[in-house]
């Protein structure tokens, strides 16, 4: 489904995990994931497509859950929610780093604030996707 908003093609949520699969596949990174997000229909559906796509997923639905998964297996990027039902993704950056040093950090929400951007990227988060995902915006990372 694609909706139109003021001029600018904006992708719904059936194809934003299309749209992270090709960021993925783009930036040549393993293919180990973690999902760390707090709504289920989310991790459901970003697990079964990521799957079919070959990779293998883990999800969490929260940052206790996610640590453990990141300190019993390689994973090579970490798909974070930056608003959990108990705290902050940017709160869980740092443990992340630590726990899973080589894994790369993909924020996704939909808070769009510079200063959100801004501090996940202090704290070691690679790319900051907000939700729905602009052509323009994934362009622009793929091509960065």
């Amino acid at each position: 489904m694609i909706l139109k908003e003021t001029g600018v093609t904006t992708f719904a949520f059936s194809n934003y995990w299309s749209i992270l699969y090709k960021l993925l596949t783009e930036r040549n990174t393993m293919t180990s994931i973690l999902i760390i997000d707090d709504d289920k229909l989310l991790r459901t559906m970003g697990k079964d497509m990521l799957t079919t796509k070959g990779y293998e997923v883990f999800t969490a639905e929260n940052g206790e859950q996610g640590v453990t998964v990141l300190k019993s297996h390689d994973v090579g990027t970490v798909l974070l929610d930056l608003v959990l039902e108990r705290e902050s993704g940017l709160d869980l950056i740092p443990e992340i780093k630590a726990t899973s040093p080589g894994s790369k950090i993909i924020m996704l929400t939909s808070d769009s604030s510079s200063e959100s951007m801004e501090r996940a990227r202090e704290l070691g988060a690679s790319d900051y996707i907000t939700k729905p995902v602009t052509v323009n915006k994934l362009l622009g990372l793929l091509d960065s």
